[in-house]
């Protein structure tokens, strides 16, 4: 009975050991898989700084900030007047023509005989081309010319035309006004059968006056005196036909003048 407590006693120690060596094992094993702390010496614990907000940037006016004067005080008024300008242009240009003619990239401007000998020289060169094929034809086409009319030249009182030819000039103008129903020719009848100012028979007679005996009128005579001195037939024109929208001489007429 003895030993069987004793063999028993043992089994018990022995098992006891076993459980205690198995959980010691556990517990190293369990510290050692643990993250070791980081340990540092003499380190200062760590300060926050707070960064301020940026203070915005005022804007600077500059109105009223003085600049030194420049050196070249002929500079400083970039304004040249009008007359200036035109001036230094014609002067520019002047250099220009002088500067071109001295290399001679200028043509000089042909006379009317000169004109119509060059052109005689084209047509005869193109003709030659037509006719032989060898010859190349010219480049270019003839100049034209430009008739210019004479200054109609005016009697001792000043006048280029007589009564009697401006009473002609005239009545041939606006008799082709009429006939092609121009608005001068009407704007005048509208304007003074349909305003009431003339009837159709008034009119009629207004217009027989103006293409026959326009200096019957003081009115008319005063206007057609003036196309005798300067020749402006578009002038005479308007006058009459305004003169026959008003109604003739039976209208009320001021007289104005130009000084």
């Amino acid at each position: 009975m003895i030993v069987n407590k004793k063999i028993l006693v043992g089994i018990c120690l022995i098992v006891l050991v076993v459980i205690l060596g198995i959980g010691v094992l556990t517990c190293f094993r369990r510290d050692s898989k643990s993250s070791l702390p980081i340990v540092s010496e003499n380190q200062e614990p760590p300060t926050s700084t707070h960064s301020a907000s940026p203070t915005p940037t005022p804007e600077i006016d500059y109105s009223e900030i003085q600049l030194p004067p420049s050196d070249n005080k002929e500079l400083d008024n970039l304004t040249v007047p009008e007359e200036e300008a035109a001036v230094n242009n014609e002067e520019a240009l002047s250099e220009q023509i002088a500067y071109e003619k001295e290399r001679g990239e200028v043509i000089p401007e042909l006379t009317p005989e000169q004109i119509a000998e060059e052109n005689k020289r084209i047509e005869q060169a193109k003709k030659e081309a037509a006719a032989n094929p060898e010859v190349q034809e010219p480049f270019g086409e003839p100049f034209e010319i430009e008739e210019t009319q004479p200054e109609p030249k005016k009697d001792k009182d000043g006048y280029i035309y007589t009564k009697e030819e401006a009473v002609e000039i005239f009545r041939t103008e606006f008799q082709k006004l009429i006939d092609a129903n121009d608005f001068n020719y009407t704007y005048a009848r509208d304007s003074a059968i349909g305003k009431g100012r003339s009837t159709p028979e008034e009119f009629e007679a207004d217009l027989k006056q103006l293409l026959t005996d326009p200096y019957s009128s003081e009115w008319l005579a005063r206007a057609f005196d003036y196309f005798r001195q300067y020749g402006h037939i578009g002038i005479l024109i308007g006058e009459s036909s305004m003169w026959l929208a008003a109604g003739g001489d039976d209208a009320e007429w001021s007289e104005s003048y130009t000084q």
